[in-house]
């Protein structure tokens, strides 16, 4: 059997980004400025109510910065994205195609994926968090097996519990290469949030008289990174998911769009 080509998913992934970015970046920032104030709500709410039942700042401080802080954002981002993979699955798999919708036609078709894809989300976030909460290689295996279970929902229409189980068996035999492509998102990840860094600690000198500015501009920057992390992440799951069917069971894109007409 052919090997899945990582090559072909990130060249896709940049082509449908670099056709629909009009469309598929707002959208990703608007997801990523509401995850960013959820993260805020919760992690400063967990604080308040540990600050109520008597537990010492300096231990709350140390707790809510190496636990509570981490794993809300983990947990709050990989929901978020699950929500933007389920409304990329439309719009980025025309793109595939070389076809474009208008505008206002692609963001409406987006609506009816919004909750599907939170639930799931909230449902593959739980499950894989128990696996990484026990042992590392489990959390890996079902992040790897569980990678396309959103486009399986939205694209097969799927249940909630199905789509786990048919995003398993597209990506039996290729796990290693998801994994890779995981490894490989995660670096250009890494690389942009430390030009991002780099770019903030600039603007803290430059305005270091200025600590608003210098607030608004760090809160800019984080949020631009945010949403291109997460636009990125959501196209290539697609793209992904495109290339495993077409790889497992000779399924063209054509064929997989029809279901959206």
């Amino acid at each position: 059997m052919e090997s899945l080509s990582i090559g072909r998913v990130l060249r896709n992934t940049l082509l449908v980004l670099r056709s629909r970015w009009l469309l598929l970046l707002p959208v990703s920032l608007g997801l990523a400025i509401v995850s960013l104030f959820a993260d805020l709500y919760l992690a400063t709410g967990v604080r308040t109510a540990f600050l109520r039942y008597g537990m010492p700042s300096s231990l709350i401080d140390f707790f809510y910065i190496s636990v509570v802080n981490g794993a809300l954002t983990a947990v709050i981002g990989a929901m978020f994205r699950s929500v933007l993979e389920a409304v990329f699955v439309r719009p980025v798999s025309l793109a595939i195609l070389g076809q474009r919708e208008p505008l206002l036609a692609a963001l409406q078709s987006m609506v009816p994926a919004l909750l599907p894809g939170m639930i799931a989300g909230v449902i593959s976030t739980l499950l894989a968090s128990i696996g990484w909460a026990f042992l590392v290689v489990p959390g890996v295996a079902l992040s790897c097996a569980w990678m396309v279970a959103i486009p399986a929902l939205i694209n097969e229409r799927l249940g909630f519990m199905e789509c786990l189980g048919r995003s398993a068996e597209l990506t039996e035999g290729n796990r290693w290469r998801v994994l890779a492509l995981l490894v490989i998102y995660g670096v250009l990840v890494t690389f942009w949030s430390a030009s991002i860094s780099a770019i903030i600690l600039t603007f803290r000198e430059i305005l270091v008289t200025h600590p608003l500015a210098v607030s608004w501009a760090s809160d800019g920057f984080y949020c631009l990174s945010v949403t291109i992390d997460y636009a990125l992440f959501a196209i290539a799951v697609t793209c992904l998911y495109v290339e495993l069917r077409q790889l497992k069971e000779g399924v063209e894109p054509g064929d997989m769009a029809r279901v959206f007409e």
